[in-house]
């Protein structure tokens, strides 16, 4: 009988085993910060992110916000998410607007040009920096880009107008414009009067 017991209290102390090894195992698919192993070593873990030196700049340079203009450091701009400092998103203390951090490292390089390239294809630019444009417009004459800014985003504009395909609205107002043409060249014409013959 107490052999019986004994093989029972094993099944029973085995099974409760089984049970904590397999809550530690799902506990462990949990955990962002497990090492994962594997035949060639440690496998990277996919929760841990990488700095990428090409997109962060040291955090005590100055960094632009594209949006308002703002210089200020780059670790103002930095925004912090659930796993700790966010290597892909940041946040101007003084527009409080969101954007890339690609789009902020880039702002460092940019030229005017390159800075009107950047509005003129960023779609409703013109809207989010409405309620600030003053603001907008003072500091880009700071940065001594107001000519080279407003000279290449007006060729760009222009570029688009021409290249543009024709809407529907510009069709139905042509062909209205060519039928009026026809029909005031056809009242300048002599009217043959249909008894003569």
């Amino acid at each position: 009988m107490s052999r019986k017991i004994d093989e029972l209290h094993k099944k029973h102390v085995g099974q409760a085993l089984e049970g904590r090894k397999y809550r530690r195992g799902e506990r462990a698919k949990d955990d962002r910060q497990q090492t994962v192993l594997c035949p060639d070593g440690i496998k990277p873990n996919p929760h841990h992110f990488a700095v990428k030196t090409e997109v962060l700049l040291p955090l005590e340079s100055k960094a632009t916000c594209p949006f308002c203009l703002a210089e200020m450091s780059f670790n103002r701009f930095l925004v912090s998410d659930k796993k700790g400092i966010s290597h892909s998103k940041s946040k101007c203390p003084a527009c409080e607007r969101g954007m890339l951090l690609k789009s902020l490292a880039r702002m460092q390089s940019f030229s005017a040009e390159q800075y009107a390239e950047w509005v003129f294809e960023y779609p409703g630019f013109w809207r989010i920096i409405s309620s600030h444009y003053a603001t907008w417009r003072n500091r880009l004459r700071l940065m001594g880009w107001t000519n080279e800014f407003w000279n290449r985003y007006k060729l760009l504009k222009e570029e688009r107008t021409l290249s543009r395909p024709e809407g529907y609205e510009d069709y139905m107002n042509r062909k209205a414009e060519e039928e009026q043409q026809e029909w005031a060249r056809s009242q300048q014409q002599p009217q043959e009067s249909y008894g003569e013959q």
